[in-house]
């Protein structure tokens, strides 16, 4: 019969079991459009300057489940991260696998809930890590903060846990007018595109 499959070929798993290569392509956020950031760091591209070259910061990490949630969620538990971009106070990064975001609730699982699939196929996880600042040799900032991404989630029966590439958005908070006449202000959270994330099973 055919020789037993080495321990890495086995089905990938959101556990202990599997550790994952993470790489996040990360660029300077640029401010949204008519805002200008608390600390008023410049746009990505510099002024009229070419655009900033993405750093690449590749992470070695296993996904742990908590039980007894539904969907599926926990903790990212970083092994490796030369580059110390993520945050070292654990836990603070964390996964789920869900619905895309703003999606009917009352949608959620029905093909599940009628037999047709033995669990729930969530298409999507979500991340939240929290990183540390980063500059670029052109003097290009980062500010670190919260970065969050959802991830094209799915399962094959030999490959186990699929994800593909994600986009990277870093939480920044802004200021908006609270009212019509602009006499107060509000800090409302802003999601601003700076990179992507791929993640691969070792």
């Amino acid at each position: 019969g055919p020789s037993p499959e080495p321990l890495s070929d086995r089905p990938a798993s959101l556990t202990a079991n599997t550790e994952w290569r993470l790489v996040l392509r990360v660029r300077p956020p640029a401010p949204a459009a008519g805002q200008v950031p608390a600390d008023g760091d410049s746009p990505a591209t510099g002024g009229d300057g070419p655009p900033v070259p993405e750093v690449e910061v590749v992470l070695r990490a296993v996904f742990e489940e908590e039980s007894g949630y539904e969907p599926p969620q926990g903790v990212l538990r970083v092994l490796q991260d030369e580059r110390g971009f993520l945050s070292s106070t654990e836990p603070v990064h964390r996964w789920r696998l869900d619905e895309e975001a703003g999606s009917d609730p009352l949608d959620k699982g029905g093909l599940w809930i009628w037999g047709l699939f033995k669990e729930p196929l969530y298409p999507f996880m979500f991340l939240q890590l929290e990183v540390n600042a980063l500059t670029w040799p052109s003097g290009q900032h980062f500010p670190g903060g919260t970065l969050v991404a959802q991830v094209p989630h799915g399962r094959s029966k030999e490959r186990g846990v699929v994800l593909r590439e994600g986009e990277l958005l870093l939480q920044q908070m802004v200021s908006v007018d609270a009212d019509l006449v602009g006499l107060s202000k509000a800090s409302i959270p802003q999601q601003v595109p700076c990179g992507t994330i791929r993640a691969a099973p070792l």
